[in-house]
C-alpha cells in the first residue's frame, strides 16, 4: 500500500562511475554500535516534520517507521530541507528488496527493474545479506526495512543520509589524507572487502563523519574529513515545506 502521492525523481548530475547503490552492512562481529553520546545532540521537531514529508511508505506503517523518522531528526533540518528540494525520499518498505521493486521505486526510476537486475537485488539486499539500509542514486532515496526493529537506527538511517549527501561530490582523486587518524571503528569498517576501491573507502569515510557530526562527535573526526564534509554540505537557508514537494 502506497501512503504517499509520487513525482518522478528529475535526473541526477552523478558521474557514470558512481555505484547506483551503497549499502550499509553489518561489520564483521561482534558490531560495535555507535552509541548516541555526542554532546548533548538531539533530535529537532523541525527535522522530523521534513523527515516526515519525505516519507513514501510501502506496506504497514510498523514500529520501525517511527524510529527511523525520530533517528533522522538527528540530522539539520537544512540538510533534509535541501534533499526534499532536490525530490530525495526516504522510502521505507517491510524488505529493502521489496522496496527496491515496487510500485513506488519503478515509478521514480522511469522504468521497472529488468529480471536480471530483480535478481541481483535479491541476492546483494536479500535475507542473508546483511545489508542494514542503502541510499539508492537512480531513485534518489534511503531505502529502509521496516519488518524488523533495528537496534542502530540513527547509525543505519544517518549513515545512508551522509550518502544522499556527498556522494555525487566524491571524484576519482586519491585522497589519502582522508584516511590519517581516524577513529577504530570506522578504520576497521572501511577494510571489509566490499569496500576494495579507494572511492568506496573514501564515500563510507564521508558517510560515516556524517553520522558521528550529526549525534555531536565530530570532534573525535580528524580535521582533514571534518573539513571535506563541510565543504560538501549545503549551507542554504531553509525553504518553507509548503514550497517543496
Amino acid at each position: 500500500m502506497i501512503h504517499k502521492s509520487l513525482k518522478q525523481t528529475p535526473d541526477l548530475a552523478i558521474a557514470a562511475s558512481t555505484p547506483s547503490r551503497r549499502a550499509l552492512r553489518q561489520p564483521p562481529e561482534p558490531f560495535s554500535t555507535l552509541e548516541v553520546a555526542g554532546s548533548g545532540n538531539r533530535p529537532s521537531e523541525r527535522a522530523i516534520e521534513i523527515a516526515q514529508s519525505m516519507l513514501l511508505l510501502y506496506g504497514p506503517h510498523s514500529r520501525t517507521v517511527d524510529e527511523f523518522i525520530y533517528a533522522i531528526g538527528y540530522a539539520l533540518p537544512v540538510h533534509l530541507a535541501f534533499l526534499r528540494r532536490r525530490r530525495c525520499a526516504i522510502l521505507m518498505a517491510p524488505a529493502i528488496t521489496q522496496a527496491l521493486c515496487s510500485e513506488v521505486a519503478t515509478i521514480r526510476r522511469g522504468r521497472p527493474l529488468e529480471p536480471e537486475e530483480r535478481e541481483r537485488v535479491r541476492r546483494e539486499y536479500g535475507d542473508g545479506s546483511g545489508v542494514l539500509a542503502i541510499y539508492d542514486w537512480s531513485i534518489d532515496a534511503l531505502v529502509l526495512p521496516t519488518s524488523e526493529f533495528q537496534r542502530d537506527a540513527e547509525h543505519i538511517v544517518l549513515h545512508e543520509l551522509g550518502h544522499a549527501l556527498t556522494l555525487d561530490q566524491i571524484g576519482e582523486e586519491r585522497r589519502d589524507d582522508l584516511f590519517l587518524g581516524l577513529p577504530a571503528r570506522i578504520a576497521d569498517f572501511i577494510k571489509q572487502p566490499i569496500y576494495s576501491s579507494h572511492k568506496s573507502q573514501v564515500a563510507e569515510i564521508m558517510a560515516e563523519a556524517y553520522a558521528w557530526s550529526a549525534i555531536g562527535r565530530g570532534e573525535e573526526l580528524p580535521p582533514a574529513v571534518i573539513s571535506e564534509l563541510v565543504g560538501m554540505l549545503p549551507i542554504d537557508a531553509e525553504p518553507p515545506l509548503e514550497n517543496l514537494f
